[in-house]
């Protein structure tokens, strides 16, 4: 779940450095954490076994402007383009559903040799989740979060409109 930028794994390359560029850090730091950040998306194209990703988003993540015009626009199509791959949905909790959980702040659950595996980003540092209650009050708190999500067709139909209005 993402309320404030499209999720790392899913941005490109000219939104992931300018969200690194407004953390204000120096020039060889940003690429070096922008190689990093773009090498983990191969975890997506991989065969025979591509990584299962189901993102969430808010939708002011549509409209908060990450570098320039064309940088958004440039954006939500790779969103979109991702959503045509089989192992890769994006969902967007509209302005609408009004306060839900998801907007306590970002939260990431994995399956990992069949455990799941949590994690909370904070300003300074994330924190990785491994105990069984709290994941699974993680769990809880995602399901609820999907709750409030639009159907795929809608969140598509939405993010396509939103980027024809960064032209």
């Amino acid at each position: 779940m993402s309320a404030m930028v499209v999720p790392g794994i899913l941005q490109t390359e000219p939104c992931a450095r300018a969200v690194l560029m407004g953390r204000r850090l120096r020039a060889e730091s940003v690429d070096a954490l922008l190689a990093t950040r773009l090498g983990r998306q191969e975890i997506l194209h991989r065969r025979p076994d591509p990584c299962q990703l189901v993102a969430v988003l808010d939708e002011g993540v549509l409209h908060r402007r990450v570098g320039d015009a064309s940088v958004m626009r440039d954006q939500l199509e790779a969103l979109v383009a991702a959503c045509e791959q089989p192992n890769v949905r994006v969902q967007v909790v509209p302005f609408d559903a009004g306060s839900y959980v998801g907007l306590d702040g970002p939260l990431a659950i994995a399956t990992v040799d069949g455990r799941s595996i949590g994690f909370l980003e904070g300003h300074l540092e994330g924190r990785v989740v491994e105990n069984p209650n709290a994941t699974t009050e993680m769990e809880a708190a995602w399901e609820a979060i999907r709750d409030y999500a639009l159907p795929s067709n809608q969140c598509l139909d939405l993010i396509m409109r939103t980027a024809e209005k960064w032209t």
